[in-house]
């Protein structure tokens, strides 16, 4: 027998009986830590007495509003929330002899229309209880009669449709949505995941084992969430919240119709950390109010934020509504034996972009075909119009040679072929067959996104600007600057960014729209061209995350001013006598076209040569636009039937608008047609957002044997940067 070798088993034997006891003591001593913990970390109960949900009050009634909440650890305060906003707060007495239970009432009005009401909890631990949203109505007070009367006023019934009503299968609501409270305050729209990112599944709950239960234990359960505000656009719902926990491990999104049941509409995978900014999006329920809370929940349990309410006031929305187009390549053949090539392609008017996107990338042609399969889809908000726009134009590659131009292309396209149906852009050189497919809330359960503070924010924004010494392309451009940025990131990985605009929202730029190498830039419309301040920030979106934004930039326009636009629209003579032998009804016209403001400008338009003449008969209506056509002695002028001049700094300013029409003759002296000479005065204040259609009469006639007819043209102002 070895002693050596029976000592080592007596060894561990013990050994393995000492782990034993040593695992099933800490066990039992987690056990009660835990149960220890739990009890401690149980929130709030809250239950409203009085009013109970649903009910109906005249409008103007000041309710009273009976509470009773118990708690684990004493309570600390009481908040009454009425519409999303908190209107009163109690303390329970100090010296009460069991703080764990608080009794109190308030009082809250109610005002015309549909409310929410609800009361939490918060107690000396911070933890977080709160009641149900309650639906209460405000109806509009019924007049007292005329003594003698018989007064049959009846109940006081509360607007259709209170609570929103599931429709038939395929169809809208039947009921028109309740109005929303005037207490209603939705934010202006939030941050969008990027496109393409993997929505959220669904997660289950694992039980924790004793090798992970410690450290829950001892951070309890996660703080609420808070600052949750609710964004509604295109039947789109936006949910935007301040994550405040570090150990959450799912977030649960709330939604209670008014008046209905409360559901959790999605569980989203926690992040562990507290990144503080973090929003969730998803296609609109039907047309009506809601209400919404988000809890962040743990092993120990859960904390919900405040209630926050919103609208849905389009009876056209429903689940599955898109607030994109997914606009993809299906194919390009292309004639004249290129080996490559490559496009560049506007959408709604926005500048074009290469596509592929860098230069040095093309699309590889064989046997006239190209290979699109690396081309990623475009997307693009839904025009409101329900049509969209393409334009752009393609050039060839073979070999050395190039580019050559292939042609121009340019498409409408109506909601009605937004079904994947393969259509097709033409030019002289090549043909683009592509699908157009809704894309947003209807193909993802949501977007879930949150601030990530380890990656780079994006740095040197600027704006650009395009100018002219056209007044009215300047007005056009100035509405229309580019914005500038660079990112520093891994570009692999990005997937967008996203513009805000004054601290808020404004549109989500695709990784596709980018420029050089670490550089991007996006053009796009603003609602002025002068005397507007605009403050841009920009954010990279990664996946789910957003980088924390870059600096500020202020674009600061130039200030207005206010041009004078006058277009001469149409001409008709009703009678011509051009004292030649012969026919006496038409003429061999020149024409002069002039504008001038008392103190300021004065422009002229001479038409007088043509490589045809310009021949006009009488009783037939012409516009100026196609007399000025092939004139090739015209003066410098910006249109060939608009003459745009600034209004004076006069306090009365005079526009004086004239026409003079000649015919020509060969034998003798050309004869003086017609003549408008018009003056327009008025304050100038009354110039701004001036708009009126005249027709002025020739003031010569056949008296002195020239023409007489009429002349129509249009005077407007418009506000401008100076030229």
């Amino acid at each position: 027998m070895n002693p050596f070798k029976s000592k080592s088993c007596v060894l561990l034997t013990f050994g393995g009986l000492f782990l034993l006891l040593l695992a099933v003591g800490l066990a039992f001593i987690l056990r009660g830590v835990r149960r220890v913990q739990v009890a401690a970390n149980l929130p709030p109960t809250v239950l409203v007495l009085s009013p109970t949900n649903g009910e109906t009050f005249p409008e103007g009634n000041i309710i009273p509003v009976h509470v009773n909440a118990t708690a684990q650890n004493p309570i600390a305060r009481l908040e009454f929330w009425l519409d999303g906003a908190l209107v009163d707060t109690k303390t329970p007495d100090p010296t009460s002899t069991d703080p764990t239970v608080f009794s109190t009432s308030s009082q809250v009005q109610i005002t015309l229309g549909a409310h929410t009401l609800s009361v939490r909890a918060v107690d000396s631990g911070g933890l977080i209880g709160q009641s149900p949203p309650l639906a209460l109505l405000g109806v509009a007070r019924v007049a007292q009669e005329g003594e003698g009367e018989t007064n049959e006023t009846g109940s006081a019934q509360p607007p259709e449709g209170g609570t929103p009503s599931q429709p038939p299968a395929g169809g809208a609501p039947t009921q028109p949505p309740v109005q929303p409270p005037a207490t209603i305050i939705t934010p202006a729209p939030l941050p969008v995941t990027p496109p393409g990112a993997a929505a959220p599944s669904l997660i289950t709950v694992q039980p924790i084992d004793l090798g992970s239960i410690w450290p829950i234990i001892l951070a309890g359960r996660p703080k609420a969430p808070s600052a949750l505000q609710v964004g509604y656009e295109n039947c789109t719902i936006r949910l935007l919240w301040m994550d405040n926990a570090t150990n959450e491990t799912h977030f649960n999104i709330w939604m209670q119709p008014f008046g209905g049941t409360a559901q959790v509409i999605a569980t989203l995978k926690g992040t562990g950390q507290a990144t503080g900014p973090t929003w969730y999006e998803f296609a609109s329920p039907w047309a009506g109010i809601y209400s919404f809370w988000v809890e962040a929940v743990n092993a120990l349990g859960s904390q919900s934020s405040e209630i926050a309410w919103g609208a849905v006031p389009d009876v056209n929305c429903g689940p599955g509504v898109a607030t994109h187009l997914s606009i993809r390549v299906l194919d390009l053949f292309v004639v004249g034996g290129y080996d490559r090539a490559y496009c560049y392609l506007s959408i709604e008017g926005v500048p074009e972009k290469r596509v592929p996107r860098n230069d040095g990338e093309f699309v590889r042609v064989s046997g006239g075909w190209g290979d699109v399969s690396h081309l990623d889809s475009l997307l693009h908000p839904i025009p409101p119009d329900g049509e969209i726009t393409l334009e752009g134009k393609c050039l060839g590659w073979s070999g050395n040679s190039g580019p050559d131009d292939l042609g121009t292309f340019s498409a409408h396209a109506p909601k009605e072929t937004w079904d994947g149906r393969r259509q097709e852009l033409r030019g002289a050189g090549f043909v683009i067959g592509y699908r157009i497919e809704p894309y947003g809330p209807s193909t993802a359960s949501g977007f879930f996104g949150y601030t990530d503070y380890s990656l780079p924010a994006p740095s040197q924004p600027s704006i650009t600007i395009q100018r002219t010494s056209n007044a009215s392309e300047n007005e056009r451009l100035a509405r229309r600057p580019t914005l500038h940025w660079r990112w520093g990131g891994d570009p692999q990985k990005l997937t967008g960014f996203t513009i805000f605009l004054d601290g808020q929202f404004f549109r989500h730029v695709p990784n596709w729209q980018g420029g050089k190498p670490g550089e991007w830039e996006e053009m796009f419309l603003l609602p002025t061209s002068c005397g507007g301040v605009y403050n841009f920030q920009v954010a990279a979106n990664v996946g789910s995350a957003q980088s924390p934004l870059s600096p500020s930039f202020t674009y600061r326009q130039l200030p207005c001013e206010t041009y004078i636009k006058v277009t001469y629209e149409t001409v008709e003579f009703t009678a011509i006598d051009d004292g030649e032998i012969g026919s006496n009804d038409d003429a061999e016209v020149y024409y002069q076209l002039r504008a001038r403001v008392s103190g300021g400008e004065d422009k002229v338009m001479t038409f007088y040569s043509w490589d045809a003449p310009r021949t006009m008969v009488q009783h037939k209506e012409y516009t100026f636009y196609d007399l000025g056509l092939g004139n090739t002695r015209r003066t410098k002028n910006e249109s060939m039937d608009t003459i745009i001049i600034p209004l004076s700094s006069e306090a009365t300013p005079k526009l004086t608008i004239m026409v003079d029409f000649y015919d020509y003759d060969a034998l003798s002296l050309d004869d003086w047609l017609c003549l408008i000479d018009k003056d327009i005065r008025m304050p100038a204040s009354q110039w701004k957002n001036y708009s009126s259609r005249y027709t002025t009469s020739c003031r010569e006639g056949l008296l002195i044997g020239d023409a007489e007819g009429m002349v129509t043209y249009r005077v407007e102002t418009f506000q401008g940067p100076p030229v």
